[in-house]
């Protein structure tokens, strides 16, 4: 009996090592990590596309803001905003004065309504998405600035006056004497 039931077992064993194996559902599959990158600038036209289009885009695009996909990095790198003027819709100095993501975000300064306008708000993943592209401006900005020996500037901060440039009251010189060396 033990020797039919080893037998048995064996069998078994056999044919399901040569059975054909399930495919792989879609959850399953391997990913390329050699696999190039998909480009940001891509990633956010199919955004425009999808969510922005509908209202800027044509001959009379809203806010005069044309978002096709041929035509939004023009309408929005280093574009002054609107509605503040001190503002760019995409700044490629720095990501976080990037008016259009304050848009997006629903950032409390912003003067007008949030974006898309008639539409749900757009999904953390999109707006991440157009920061990330931002971000690759800024990153190009920045490597050429470095290609012409230009100082890089921290994220989110000013650049510091040319050598020799007059300075104004609002960039004073550290204090030597103030309350951190008491």
């Amino acid at each position: 009996m033990i020797a039919l039931l080893a037998a048995l077992s064996v069998a078994l064993f056999a044919v399901s090592a040569f059975a054909e194996q399930p495919s792989l559902a879609p959850s399953q599959t391997t990913v390329n990590v050699l696999a190039p990158k998909p480009d940001p600038k891509v990633i956010v036209g199919d955004i425009f596309a999808t969510c922005c289009m509908p209202c800027h885009q044509g001959e009379t695009p809203a806010a005069k803001l044309d978002l096709s996909k041929d035509k939004f990095e023009a309408a929005l790198v280093n574009v002054a905003s609107t509605e503040i003027d001190t503002l760019k819709l995409v700044d490629t100095a720095n990501v976080r004065k990037s008016y259009l993501l304050m848009k997006l975000r629903a950032d409390k300064r912003i003067r007008a309504n949030p974006m898309p306008l008639r539409a749900p708000a757009l999904e953390s993943a999109r707006i991440n998405a157009v920061g990330v592209w931002i971000t690759k401006l800024l990153n190009i900005a920045a490597t050429k600035a470095a290609s012409l020996g230009v100082p890089a500037v921290p994220l989110g901060e000013a650049a510091a006056p040319a050598p020799g440039a007059p300075t104004t009251e609002a960039r004073k010189p550290p204090d030597s004497g103030g309350a951190a060396n008491r």
